[in-house]
């Protein structure tokens, strides 16, 4: 007949290793589950209450250890843990509290790679974090790239169109420069046909405060002398007391349009 047990068993039929798995998978951090929850477990009655006194040490040691300082290596060492130092080591090569078949070694050497991978993860993790830093990063940097990008655009956009619309601007109105030395000689245009050439003249001076026959020559006209006439009944541009074509001013000058004007070479 067997010799009552001290710290009576409350799992029923379920082995330690079966109530550590239930026990894992009903909680929200598996890993933090140890033999010594899964042992207070199986001698913890149904409706909670331990199933002796050394239970009750266990448990009260156990949650004394967890708010202590004392290192998490020590604390999940199979060698060192509360069982061990309560009850007594491990006998006959068993570990109380993980079911048959498992041995001290084989506990240590799962004890060890979980370490490994737990550490492997935070290593993981540490660097997925760094990662999603990264490609923070590098989104804002392509923005930033993409706006000046855009601006460069819109700026060479405008400087296109400003240099297509000076040069619309030129080529459409036909090259009459006003000459840039007195006595220069130029052909003037048929101010209401510009095509049409009325005389041959020198240029004197763009000054809008010039006097022309006593009027102010002023803005965009030039005062020109008129030597040559090519067609005698064209119209002055402006009509003077005496003067009313361009034969009435042959051998004076008179105020001409600037943009009638064609500057001769030399």
């Amino acid at each position: 007949m067997r010799a009552k047990q001290d710290i009576p068993y409350t799992g029923s039929r379920m082995g330690y290793a079966r109530m550590q798995d239930k026990m894992k998978k009903n909680s929200s951090n598996p890993s933090e589950i140890t033999r010594i929850d899964v042992w207070i477990k199986a001698h913890t009655k149904k409706n909670g209450e331990p199933s002796s006194s050394k239970v009750v040490e266990v448990k009260e040691m156990y949650e004394a250890e967890k708010n202590s300082d004392l290192s998490e290596a020590q604390s999940k060492s199979v060698k060192n843990d509360i069982l061990s130092k309560f009850i007594g080591p491990e006998q006959g090569g068993r570990v109380r509290g993980q079911g048959a078949g498992v041995t001290l070694s084989k506990l240590e050497a799962i004890s060890q790679q979980t370490k490994k991978e737990a550490k492997m993860q935070e290593q993981i993790d540490t660097l997925q974090d760094t990662m999603k830093q990264m490609q923070g990063f590098m989104d804002d940097q392509n923005k930033l790239i993409q706006s000046l990008m855009s601006k460069l655009s819109e700026a060479s956009n405008d400087g296109q169109n400003q240099n297509l619309s000076t040069s619309t601007q030129s080529n459409s109105t036909p090259q009459h420069v006003s000459p840039n030395r007195k006595g220069q000689k130029c052909k003037l245009l048929n101010w209401l046909e510009v095509d049409e050439v009325v005389a041959i003249g020198r240029w004197v001076t763009n000054d809008p405060n010039a006097m022309v026959h006593c009027v102010a020559l002023g803005k965009n006209a030039s005062r020109v002398w008129v030597d040559e006439v090519k067609n005698p009944s064209a119209e002055l541009w402006k009509k003077y007391a005496d003067m009313e074509t361009i034969e009435d001013a042959l051998g004076s000058s008179i105020a001409w349009p600037i943009e009638a004007i064609i500057v001769m070479e030399d």
